[in-house]
């Protein structure tokens, strides 16, 4: 009888030892995590969907790339200036305007983001016969933007090259 009562006790430990065993090593470690804007769990981090970013996915992009910004140019043919700048959301995920560029657009500039960089295609913004195009990239506490972009006249051929930081 005695032994009947150890052998009892001994599989009733193993069983709830199993148990315990099997409970701790199947938590879901994505249960608490809250992923937006399509973004998935994987192992407790959030994989964000193309154009959002942060820990649960919130955020846009593009959005450390919007707000008023002032720009700072030293230009091959117009020299230096200094002048405000404003970027605001485009139509697309990845699209933004920017007001004012060169100091001289009246027609704000397309642009599109992809991680840290912020692309402007060529485009003649005032149908005026100038274009403007080139890339920046926001640095790592997103406060300043380094530019080189570049201005092209059609009616003289010449084009402006510039460099230029943009700091908010």
């Amino acid at each position: 009888m005695k032994k009947l009562s150890i052998l009892t006790a001994g599989i009733l430990m193993v069983f709830m030892l199993a148990t315990v065993t099997f409970y701790t090593s199947c938590t879901d470690p994505c249960k608490d995590v809250s992923c937006l804007n399509a973004g998935t769990c994987v192992d407790g981090t959030c994989n964000c969907a193309s154009g959002y970013e942060g820990d649960d996915c919130s955020s846009e992009i593009r959005t450390k790339f919007k707000g008023p910004w002032t720009a700072a140019d030293g230009c091959s043919l117009s020299g230096s200036a200094s002048y405000g700048v404003s970027v605001s959301s485009g139509t697309g995920i990845f699209d933004v305007k920017i007001t004012n560029v060169w100091n001289s657009f009246v027609n704000s500039v397309d642009a599109t983001v992809n991680g840290t960089t912020i692309t402007i295609l060529t485009q003649e913004p005032d149908n005026d016969g100038y274009t403007v195009s080139g890339t920046g990239t926001i640095n790592e506490s997103g406060n300043s933007i380094t530019w080189s972009f570049t201005v092209s006249d059609s009616s003289s051929g010449l084009s402006d090259v510039c460099t230029s930081t943009w700091t908010n």
